[in-house]
């Protein structure tokens, strides 16, 4: 059930014109994006950024769905607990959201609360940005490479050039 789409996904960023480096910096940029926004801005950020630094736009918006209606409820918890670990706050947790659609009313009481909830859920969310985009960008460049070369060590096929008869 998932793994046919992350099959399409991953072949469709492997296949992607450019350098390695434009795709893995694409996937970067998305992957930073999508663990630090917000659903509903995050492609909208993604692009502008993947525009302004010359990276790939079709990496960027597929990875900018790292963070979604299912990786929510595991995410922002993380950033939660990792922000107090990190920062030695001990705010007491939010009530989570018990809906998708709830999910923008719960990141506004994080910031309408302020104070320690926002530090700490601001700081698990960029150092989570910072080091998923670093990891990825070494994955995605070793990815793209590997794949290129595999596909063009790979023989052609026996079949007889166009116009030509057996």
């Amino acid at each position: 059930m998932i793994k046919r789409p992350l099959r399409y996904y991953y072949l469709r960023v492997m296949r992607q014109t450019g350098s390695s480096e434009q795709i893995a910096l694409g996937m970067a940029i998305g992957i930073f994006v999508g663990l630090l926004l917000p659903p509903g801005i995050q492609m909208v950020f993604g692009l502008f950024l993947a525009i302004v630094l010359k990276a790939n736009r079709v990496a960027a918006m597929i990875s900018c769905w790292i963070s979604n209606p299912l990786t929510f409820w595991v995410i922002y918890p993380f950033y939660f607990h990792l922000g107090k670990w990190m920062t030695g706050l001990r705010p007491k947790f939010p009530r989570f959201p018990s809906a998708t659609n709830e999910v923008w009313e719960f990141l506004v009481s994080v910031f309408r609360r302020g104070g320690s909830v926002a530090v700490v859920c601001f700081v698990g969310a960029l150092s989570s940005a910072l080091v998923g985009s670093i990891i990825s960008y070494y994955l995605t460049k070793y990815a793209v490479e590997n794949f290129r070369r595999v596909r063009a060590e790979r023989p052609e096929a026996d079949t007889p050039e166009k116009g030509e008869s057996e």
